[in-house]
């Protein structure tokens, strides 16, 4: 009965390991999407491992580029800036609209222990989380009520 259990206990480790770097490492789908009269080039982050990465570890975010992340379900969703090497602009999104902004969030220090980091929560429950470039939500004029659409 106890190797029984080790092996299964194993399996669901492999299983999920597998299913983890999958996930990580899948090519992140490009859409264009419009938030008031702005539009970008997003990639969306619409499973666990993508949103868990998110933009960490990159350099830069392109001019007029963002991550759009995707929860399945409306929530507060608070995000880091774990592993964030430049600052940045959160778009809060509930259906097709704004409800909120997050300006100018900074990096965190590279020596910065994970406890140290702000978690960043959304002004009501969401289903989307648009990252830009910081400075982007004052240039464009991103505001609460904006219409947001998805494109291809």
């Amino acid at each position: 009965m106890y190797w029984i259990f080790v092996i299964v206990i194993v399996l669901a480790i492999v299983l999920v390991s597998v299913w983890w770097i999958r996930g990580k490492n899948a090519l992140m789908e490009q859409h264009e999407l419009r938030v008031g009269n702005r539009t970008y080039i997003v990639e969306i982050a619409d499973t666990i491992p993508l949103r868990t990465q998110g933009l960490s570890g990159r350099d830069k975010l392109e001019e007029g580029h963002g991550m759009l992340f995707v929860f399945g379900s409306l929530g507060e969703h608070p995000f880091w800036m774990k592993d964030m090497k430049f600052p940045l602009d959160f778009v809060w999104i509930n259906g097709d609209r704004v409800v909120g902004t997050t300006e100018r969030v900074p990096a965190p220090a590279p020596s910065s222990s994970i406890l140290s980091l702000p978690n960043y929560h959304p002004p009501e429950p969401i289903d989307k989380m648009l990252e830009i470039n910081a400075g982007e939500v004052a240039k464009w004029g991103i505001q609460v009520g904006d219409k947001v659409e998805i494109g291809n």
